[in-house]
């Protein structure tokens, strides 16, 4: 029998050699709002989310991670980068019984920008987007241990008077070979590029892993969970990134509070090094129960872009 390690580095190379082939397509980047990261909970980890992917978020992340996310659900996340730059993104979850769980969501960019002469005089302001629909699906393959996914992204971009579309598919893997430790692999945005008028961008394809090690624990009257997560990736295969993030939830567990825990994280991205603290993310959560098992949370999170600034995101999540 083929073991679980074969399985996930066969998985792992067909992965690689996929984004290779498509990376190797001349053309500059294009579709680059696809690199910006979605969701306040992954974001405050430093981007470390690949083996963590346990919520909505997943989606844009790492779609084998759906597999594991609750009945219902979904989360919002909003994002006012430097300004005049405005980012929304959405996802609705609903598991399918034995068949998985299927995911729909989007994502909209939005941004303002000056008109100017040959001389440089202000015209007046034009606006451009990016638009996004994305479908995901995810289901266990060997129960509780070996998961995979898949994503398929519709794009529309607006820049001045042009307008294009694409598409991006991602695939994803996640391997849970005890329940403190977790490993995840994911191929994000291969596709074939968007064309504004005769000239071809490519997307911004990137290959990550990832490990997180979860540890639980129970102190008197209070629930704790510490995980520790980092990843490793490479975008158009010529670019290293890198994250690591911890978060620790607190829950009590006999205490009569408003809310169900919350949880405090800590992030560092170095390949988004522009400056002092740059790369760095602080970030909280409160968990509110609802019914049963059911929850309501506010994810914040505070990201350091250097001298380019910081940027605030803030999610919601709910989930049945």
């Amino acid at each position: 029998m083929i073991s679980l390690r074969k399985i996930y580095v066969l998985i792992l190379s067909f992965l690689t050699l996929t984004g290779i082939i498509y990376s190797s397509t001349p053309g500059v980047t294009g579709s680059t709002f696809l690199k910006i990261g979605i969701g306040a909970r992954p974001v405050a980890l430093g981007g470390a989310y690949t083996a963590v992917a346990d919520d909505a978020n997943c989606m844009f992340w790492n779609p084998a991670g759906l597999a594991q996310t609750y009945a219902l659900g979904g989360t919002l996340s909003f994002l006012n980068l430097f300004e005049d730059i405005n980012y929304g993104a959405g996802a609705f979850l609903i598991r399918m019984k034995a068949l998985g769980v299927l995911g729909i969501g989007g994502a909209l960019l939005t941004a303002t920008d000056m008109e100017r002469d040959e001389n440089g005089q202000e015209l007046g302001e034009f606006s451009n987007y990016d638009a996004m629909v994305i479908f995901s699906y995810g289901r266990e393959v060997i129960p509780d241990f070996f998961m995979v996914g898949g994503s398929f992204r519709g794009i529309q971009s607006k820049l001045a008077d042009e307008t294009a579309r694409t598409f991006t598919v991602d695939a994803g893997v996640l391997v849970l070979p005890t329940s403190y430790f977790r490993l995840g692999a994911a191929i994000k945005n291969v596709g074939p590029g968007v064309v504004f008028i005769d000239e071809r961008d490519m997307p911004p394809t990137e290959l990550r892993t990832g490990a997180a090690l979860v540890l639980p624990a129970n102190l008197q009257s209070t629930y704790l969970r510490l995980t520790l997560s980092g990843d490793l990736g490479i975008d158009d295969f010529d670019r290293i990134n890198s994250g690591v993030g911890a978060e620790l939830m607190i829950m009590p567990t006999e205490l009569d509070f408003s809310f169900k825990g919350f949880s405090a994280r800590v992030g560092y991205s170095p390949s988004d090094r522009t400056g002092d603290w740059s790369g760095f993310s602080l970030g909280l959560g409160v968990l509110m129960p609802l019914s049963g098992d059911n929850y309501f949370s506010i994810d914040a999170v505070h990201y350091s872009y250097g001298y380019l600034g910081a940027a605030d995101r803030v999610s919601f999540t709910l989930k049945f």
